[in-house]
């Protein structure tokens, strides 16, 4: 029998779960208590209990897909050779592949909902520098790893926006190439001898 910690948790993601349905079927607009309470099954009192607020509801949000993409990124490094020469690279690739290809990822409605919280937006862009730092801490050529990175996320953020103009193979084929370490290995410039 589940405690009622563990009940509470159930809870709180239930309501993560439903307002990420809200989010992605009518948009950020739309995200009200009692559109998730309705969503969720829920009172909209069990909802407020939870999130006493539409910003923590909205930081709910993004703590539940940070760590739903963290764990997609930790299965996909367990599937990653040893040899991989930038591992880290290739799963913010993998990473932001699995956020476009996703169907229901609602992370237009997600980016959108960010906008109206400024503390989550400086936090999103502390994890977005973090990043980028280890991205380029993996090479030795750190303009055409920042060139690497930045293609990923405009692949990506294209295609969430609904501004992409490849087709879905286009950009599968563009992910490939960017996730294909061979490929950048051979553009990376010479390290220069300490002389």
């Amino acid at each position: 029998m589940a405690t009622r910690q563990e009940r509470s948790e159930q809870t709180r993601r239930a309501i993560v779960k439903a307002a990420l349905t809200v989010l992605g079927r009518d948009g950020a607009a739309r995200l009200t208590f009692g559109s998730v309470a309705r969503e969720a099954g829920l009172s909209k009192g069990a909802v407020t209990r939870h999130f006493p607020s539409r910003k923590d509801l909205l930081q709910g949000i993004l703590a539940f897909r940070a760590e739903t993409f963290r764990s997609f990124r930790n299965d996909f490094a367990a599937t990653q050779s040893p040899d991989e020469t930038q591992p880290f690279t290739v799963r913010q690739i993998a990473t932001m592949r699995e956020m476009v290809e996703n169907s229901r990822s609602p992370a237009r409605a997600v980016f959108s909902a960010l906008m109206e919280t400024p503390e989550a937006m400086q936090e999103m862009g502390k994890r977005i520098a973090s990043s980028l730092a280890k991205t380029q801490a993996e090479t030795t050529d750190a303009e055409l790893a920042h060139l690497r990175w930045a293609a990923g996320w405009g692949v990506g953020l294209l295609s969430v926006f609904g501004l992409s103009p490849f087709s879905e193979a286009e950009r599968g084929q563009l992910f490939d190439k960017l996730s294909d370490n061979e490929l950048w290995r051979r553009l990376e410039k010479p390290v220069e001898p300490n002389q």
